[in-house]
């Protein structure tokens, strides 16, 4: 969290707010998902990040971002660069809006009306449907090889409803629930219906993850030729590769951790090829 002191004539106040995906509550993040969507098509929209992370009304930005202001309000060149350079910091402090979130987390839980307006509706579903969903551990540093390859494939194919079906399950006692796909494809049909930020969220969230996994295992997610950093193969092709190595273990890598699996595939894969290299220098001499 980081502190901004503005002090002028007319104030000395202090805002508190994030600078990293993992400091916002859940409220905080749904409501960035739904800001992100105006980014890029509008600069300008930052600001209302601002107001949404540190809570400062327009009467304080300008402060830090109205140059004209400032010099109506009396200020030296000095103290204006000093004041614009204030609101430059401000805006990279929340540039990582537009950025993947290092530590990969995700919404904790939602029912189906979490983060919908209070029509008559709403309220009402509130009342008679209060099943709770809950997802993964950051990085999904809790899910199987098989969870994360059913999500990848939801993923690429843009279907958000069963991508957020795989990775949320009823809880018993805090404690997600096995992945089950036909499971997964009863919820689909739900959660169809959830807010759109939700699987904006979730979708996010699945990114995220998908680059903490690029980092740590490097030579499976090695980047196609012309794609740079850019994650090769689908899962499909991951598994059919592990298929390669033992066709009758496909099952149970599935249901294994999938840091556990594609710690062994990287192993593999990278001692493959240490072996194409020193196939290659034999060619040589």
């Amino acid at each position: 969290m980081h502190t901004i002191n503005l002090k002028t004539p007319d104030y000395d106040l202090f805002f508190t707010g994030p600078s990293a995906w993992h400091e916002l509550s859940a409220g905080q993040r749904i409501a960035l998902m739904r800001l992100r969507e105006r980014l890029s098509d509008a600069p300008e929209s930052i600001f209302p990040a601002l107001t949404l992370l540190f809570g400062m009304k327009r009467r304080h930005l300008r402060w830090f971002f109205d140059e004209r202001w400032l010099r109506y309000k009396g200020f030296d060149p000095e103290e204006i660069s000093l004041l614009l350079q204030q609101g430059q910091s401000l805006l990279e402090l929340v540039s990582f809006v537009m950025r993947p979130d290092e530590k990969a987390g995700f919404l904790p839980r939602f029912s189906r009306y979490s983060y919908r307006f209070g029509t008559p509706a709403v309220l009402i579903g509130r009342l008679f449907r209060r099943q709770v969903w809950c997802g993964p551990a950051p990085a999904m540093t809790d899910a199987t090889f098989g969870e994360l390859m059913f999500a990848d494939r939801a993923y690429r194919a843009a279907d958000n409803a069963t991508l957020t079906a795989i990775l949320y399950r009823p809880a018993k006692n805090g404690v997600r629930g096995p992945f089950d796909p036909d499971g997964a494809d009863k919820r689909a049909a739900i959660f169809r219906s959830l807010d759109p930020a939700i699987h904006a969220a979730v979708r996010h969230s699945f990114e995220s993850t998908i680059a903490v996994l690029a980092r740590a295992f490097p030579h499976v997610f090695s980047p196609a030729e012309g794609e740079k950093n850019q994650p090769s193969a689908g899962w499909l092709d991951v598994a059919l590769s592990m298929a390669k190595y033992d066709p009758t273990r496909i099952r149970e890598y599935e249901q294994t951790n999938l840091y556990l699996t594609l710690r062994a595939l990287d192993m593999q894969l990278r001692a493959d090829q240490q072996q194409q290299k020193e196939l290659e220098k034999l060619r040589r001499t």
